[in-house]
């Protein structure tokens, strides 16, 4: 009989935690849910503030993380400088890269031949030589160095960079480009730059 009653309570904590767990993966899933539809909606109706604030935040947080898990005292300084850049590039310039000038000059269809025309002038053209050399004058520049330091540094490194970058964003540009709607790139690139800042502060830690 202890057995069993032991059995019965366990029975019926286990279904309550079950429970619970079940509740919090719900209304998780339904904050999620209206964070992304505020989000979206918001992307809409001022892309380029909403691009900025979501990229600075991520640039932010990235560059924190890197710090963190190098054990240094955190630098908020070094971090702001970081959020600067990747609010004003990946949240305003890549809004008017990516979702007015791409369109423009390529169109807004979603065929194949459209599609690997974007990634390609991305990757091969934006990406290597605007990008890239910018990130560097700019943390040159913050870190008070010059042009011409950030430019050798681009030269000397920025293959390496390149690299990092053409294996996740070619697969993931293929899809933003090819399935996800104009106005919501932004936002889904912001999904992608996730990673991609952590491994941009790694770029931004060799430069210290």
């Amino acid at each position: 009989r202890v057995l069993q009653s032991v059995f019965v309570l366990t029975k019926r904590a286990m279904a309550a935690l079950v429970g619970n767990a079940r509740r919090v993966a719900f209304r998780t899933k339904d904050a999620l849910g209206s964070i992304a539809r505020w989000h979206a909606a918001n992307s809409r109706r001022a892309p380029v503030l909403t691009g900025f604030a979501t990229c600075f935040t991520a640039g932010c947080c990235a560059d924190t993380a890197i710090q963190s898990l190098n054990g240094s005292q955190l630098d908020y300084k070094r971090s702001l400088k970081f959020a600067i850049f990747t609010g004003c590039y990946g949240g305003v310039a890549c809004h008017y890269i990516y979702v007015v000038a791409f369109g423009k000059l390529l169109g807004e269809g979603s065929g194949a031949a459209t599609v690997l025309a974007k990634v390609a002038l991305d990757q091969f053209v934006h990406c290597p030589f605007i990008y890239a050399p910018v990130f560097y004058i700019y943390h040159s520049l913050a870190n008070a160095g010059t042009v011409a330091e950030g430019m050798e540094r681009w030269r000397n490194e920025g293959m390496d960079m390149m690299k990092a970058c053409w294996g996740l964003y070619i697969p993931f540009q293929l899809a933003n480009f090819s399935v996800v709607p104009r106005d919501s790139r932004i936002a889904a690139l912001c999904v992608c730059n996730g990673i991609w800042m952590l491994m941009l502060a790694c770029f931004s830690q060799k430069q210290r």
